[in-house]
């Protein structure tokens, strides 16, 4: 991706310092996002998107099993805090398993497009990316 302009902004939200540590190194080494911002905890960023809604990045992954605000919580807040934005948001729910009941729940919010699997992977991110921008230019489908 050569034009920076083209590349997301993206929010990470997970508790595990690694796994933050992780989407940084793939960053510093392939720069693949136009900013890249990381919060360990739900809540904290919740408040952060509540407080400027005009700077929603553009991508936001998401833990799924996060103390004190888990990825589902943040997602409910999310609508309901931000009910006009909630097409224009794109949300990637991480987990360490491609299974579980969890899955069927998030799975009703249109607003979360996929899951990642931990650990992150360069590859995986790059597919996300690319679905991330087909899907914004017609702004709509989902491919959970």
């Amino acid at each position: 991706m050569a034009d920076n302009a083209a590349k997301p902004t993206v929010l990470v939200i997970d508790d595990d310092p690694i796994d933050r540590a992780i989407f940084q190194r793939i960053e510093s080494r392939n720069h693949l996002f136009r900013r890249l911002d990381l919060e360990p905890y739900a809540d904290d960023a919740l408040q952060k998107l509540l407080n400027k809604p005009d700077e929603l990045p553009e991508i936001i992954i998401v833990d799924l099993n996060i103390p004190r605000m888990s990825g589902i919580e943040f997602i409910d807040a999310i609508e309901a805090g931000l009910p006009d934005r909630v097409n224009d948001l794109y949300v990637i729910m991480l987990t360490t398993s491609a299974f579980g009941n969890d899955r069927q729940t998030v799975e009703r919010h249109d607003i979360v497009k996929a899951f990642m699997t931990k650990p992150i992977r360069l590859e995986e991110l790059q597919d996300i990316i690319g679905k991330f921008q087909a899907w914004n230019s017609t702004k709509g489908s989902r491919d959970i």
